[in-house]
């Protein structure tokens, strides 16, 4: 239950919310969603679609218990672009899952320990029009993600 609660707080601050581009959060969550769809079609990826919108590929199911959103996990991941710049990577990190991007908010706690996913998230999932470092506003992403325990 309290899964739908963040789900439905995420979903109003993606959709309710104006870009300064002009775009609603709306418009651009269509546009990001084409752009994944179009990336997994040309890449010939079969991927399944999770109730917000982010594409995901179950590569490992996993055998272990599932992390709620407010758990302290440990994963092994990579951030891409949808170029295949890497922008993030890391073997062994733990954090506290309400403290990351909703992207990984939404889908980890929809793993189980040793499982591992490939997510290609619409840019309101990741950091939206502010961007973060080297990745632009209004950028989807790719990550690959092992859940390596629950804390």
């Amino acid at each position: 239950m309290k899964q739908i609660g963040i789900l439905f707080f995420l979903m109003f601050i993606l959709f309710g919310c104006k870009k300064d581009d002009g775009l609603s959060a709306q418009e651009q969550f269509e546009i990001d969603l084409e752009m994944i769809d179009a990336y997994l079609d040309e890449n010939d990826i079969q991927a399944d679609v999770h109730e917000s919108g982010i594409r995901y590929v179950t590569n490992v199911e996993g055998g272990g218990i599932s992390p709620g959103v407010t758990d302290n996990v440990t994963v092994k991941y990579k951030g891409t672009l949808f170029d295949g710049t890497v922008f993030d990577q890391n073997p062994s990190i733990s954090f506290n899952l309400s403290g990351l991007i909703p992207a990984w908010q939404i889908m980890i706690p929809e793993m189980n320990v040793g499982g591992k996913i490939t997510m290609y998230a619409p840019s309101g999932y990741c950091y939206g029009t502010r961007g973060s470092g080297s990745i632009p506003p209004n950028t989807n992403l790719i990550f690959e993600v092992e859940l390596l325990s629950v804390n």
